[in-house]
């Protein structure tokens, strides 16, 4: 008979852990033996003591008790390392997803001898794909209609990159073999990791196995924790990575650090800072150091969400103290590029285009330095 490890990451969601945990717990799964591994990131609404009442009543259950919340990536991981089943799956603590399609999702293992199977909350039961799934009510509705449409360009920008055409690269519901977990590195701490996984298994060669599931989405108010601005830099970052990393690259237990998170943000930040002052200079035929100046200031603006949630991951709500910092840093940065603008074009007689590049090479190294060390110390 075989095993399946069902990974269970908690960080506050103690309205609907309890009757989570207890829907699991009573799965009955022909044809399966069940584990129950439950990570909880320390937790501020006592969804803690919810996980170790259910473990001292249910002690065949594997417990793992955070000091600090590192995310659900990191939790997920963690669950992982500590399973022994043939097959392992991800359950979240909410109630969105119906925890009795695991029949369903399950069996493809016995019946196809798949390796990997998603279930998608766009196929339907007649074989429709819908993209309109989250519906969330009042203030809310606006939010629901970007995440729509937002799942729907990243979806199609996966399969574009990646040459498929999944439906789903990003529900919870994934289920695959240990030995194909034990081929690849898996690196994401956050929400990124659901890209990592179909990145990594696809780039393997490894094609899902997708089974229509019942899906009921929550709002903010009820406790859902996806940010578009904070995670969907990181999901373009894990997504575009993953597909030019070589496949050795994709065996290998290593990280792609910080450097390469703000590497990623401040390249994408100077390509825009170029072309805004490209259009300053030739469209609106403003003077080149007040182009620069103006470009500079609106990217700064837009770099400090990404470098602070994407590139040093410091969810720290400290804004006050590390947004007058984080200008100091670019106020000096703002001085260095005008410096050199006028060195490179004004004495050097260099084209403002490429004294604008490499003015950004030498700010990048000041800003990558002062906010690692100042803004954004951990």
């Amino acid at each position: 008979m075989k095993k399946v490890s069902i990974i269970i990451p908690v960080y506050n969601e103690k309205n609907t852990l309890q009757k989570l945990l207890e829907g699991i717990y009573n799965l009955n799964i022909p044809q399966f033996e069940k584990e129950i591994l439950i990570v909880e990131d320390n937790s501020k609404d006592g969804s803690r003591d919810i996980v170790i009442d259910f473990c001292n009543i249910h002690p065949d259950c594997k417990l793992i008790l955070n000091e600090n919340p590192r995310g659900k990536g990191r939790a997920v991981r963690m669950g992982f390392k500590k399973s022994s089943g043939d097959i392992l799956a991800i359950q979240d603590a909410d109630l969105e997803y119906d925890s009795r399609d695991y029949h369903r999702l399950l069996k493809p293992f016995i019946s196809d001898g798949a390796s990997f199977v998603l279930g998608s909350r766009h196929l339907t039961e007649n074989g429709d794909t819908t993209h309109m799934i989250r519906k969330f009510r009042g203030k809310e509705r606006f939010y629901a209609y970007m995440m729509n449409f937002g799942g729907m360009f990243l979806h199609k920008f996966f399969n574009l990159l990646y040459g498929t055409d999944i439906s789903d690269p990003t529900t919870m519901y994934k289920l695959f073999t240990r030995e194909l977990y034990e081929k690849v590195a898996l690196t994401g701490d956050y929400f990124e990791l659901d890209w990592e996984i179909v990145s990594k298994f696809v780039r393997l060669g490894y094609l899902p196995i997708e089974i229509p599931i019942r899906y009921e989405s929550r709002g903010l108010k009820a406790g859902k924790k996806v940010r578009l601005y904070r995670d969907v830099p990181k999901w373009l970052y894990m997504i575009i990575i993953c597909r030019f990393t070589s496949i050795e690259g994709l065996l290998e237990h290593k990280r792609f650090g910080e450097t390469m998170r703000y590497l990623f943000i401040g390249g994408t930040c100077a390509v825009l800072d170029l072309l805004l002052l490209f259009a300053f200079v030739n469209y609106f035929h403003i003077w080149y150091l007040y182009a620069a100046t103006a470009s500079f200031i609106i990217v700064s603006t837009l770099g400090y969400f990404g470098q602070k949630y994407f590139s040093f991951r410091n969810y720290e709500n400290n804004h006050r103290k590390q947004l007058p910092v984080f200008f100091a840093v670019a106020g000096v940065g703002l001085l260095l590029n005008a410096g050199f603008m006028f060195l490179f074009v004004s004495l050097m007689g260099l084209w403002y285009i490429l004294a604008s590049v490499m003015t950004k090479f030498i700010v990048l190294i000041w800003n990558f330095f002062a906010n690692k060390k100042v803004t954004f110390k951990n």
